[in-house]
């Protein structure tokens, strides 16, 4: 199954570029990158695929999401904030068929201390 990753970017560029590489070092091949640029600089090489909407300004996160969303190629969309990093490709496909939206599924996250131990909440809490 082909998904789409969605990313919003407003000056965060090193946090997104951190997590389009968590995204890819996963080894998972069949996905695609979107970013929805919010900033006004320059953004920085990426050194990945990905398809790159630039906003002459900030349009909020809400439409940026929705801009991102409606250039996906992917059977799913995953929606995923510029500080995420990515450790395994997570499956949605079970919880997808149990939707009543076609692309839309829920997968809360998993959160991971410094040491990769994996907790039910986030570090610091």
């Amino acid at each position: 199954m082909k998904f789409s990753v969605v990313i919003v970017n407003y000056a965060s560029w090193p946090l997104t570029l951190r997590c389009v590489e968590s995204l890819y070092e996963t080894g998972y091949e069949d996905f695609e990158v979107v970013i929805v640029d919010n900033d006004r600089p320059e953004p920085p090489e990426i050194p990945y695929p990905v398809r790159l909407i630039r906003n002459e300004e900030n349009l909020g996160f809400a439409k940026a999401c929705n801009q991102g969303i409606a250039a996906s190629e992917g059977d799913l969309v995953v929606l995923i904030n510029p500080d995420s990093v990515v450790r395994r490709i997570f499956s949605c496909r079970s919880k997808l068929s149990s939707t009543r939206t076609p692309r839309s599924a829920r997968r809360d996250p998993e959160f991971w201390n410094q040491t990769g131990a994996s907790s039910s909440r986030p570090v610091g809490s």
